[in-house]
């Protein structure tokens, strides 16, 4: 956890929707979890506004001012403008999933895309990977959604750590 610990502002920012997904079931089913743990596809432009902190035990809080403009997915899988949620992250691999204090039990992952803890939430017609890494000094946070198993979207936020400039 100690790679992600710290204050970090965001510094860029992108937004995708993608054309969706075609195949056989099979062909299908693998498309989507692909693109959930997936990342990169979404240009970068300088962004400010949110705020990301994490403590050693994983514990993260958010924040967000009006300078930023763009769409992020809430606790909720739901795509706003105001998205912030406090949770904690949880590693498997190398990386670190952002996870949400709370969530319904019917939306609890169920592991029918990618194993726990790699998607935060799978309501049946939502399904959320949430999840950071380190590239370089930056912490890069993808957020890739499929609804309705058809219109994959994603957000990608490039954050600087605070007090190590």
């Amino acid at each position: 956890m100690d790679d992600f610990t710290g204050t970090w502002a965001l510094a860029a920012y992108g937004f995708s929707r993608e054309g969706g997904f075609s195949g056989s079931p099979s062909a299908y089913q693998r498309a989507i979890a692909d693109f959930l743990v997936g990342q990169g596809g979404v240009e970068l432009a300088p962004a400010e506004g949110l705020g990301l902190s994490v403590e050693p035990s994983g514990r993260f809080t958010q924040t967000q001012s009006e300078a930023f403009t763009g769409y992020v997915y809430d606790a909720d899988g739901v795509e706003t403008s105001r998205g912030v949620f406090d949770g904690t992250l949880r590693e498997a691999d190398g990386a670190a999933y952002l996870h949400p204090d709370r969530i319904p039990v019917w939306a609890e992952p169920t592991g029918r895309y990618a194993p726990p803890p790699r998607i935060r939430l799978d309501d049946g017609d939502t399904v959320v990977c949430d999840w950071v890494r380190r590239d370089g000094d930056a912490l890069v946070r993808t957020i890739s959604v499929v609804t309705d198993g058809a219109y994959p979207s994603r957000a990608v936020l490039r954050y600087r750590r605070l007090g190590a400039e």
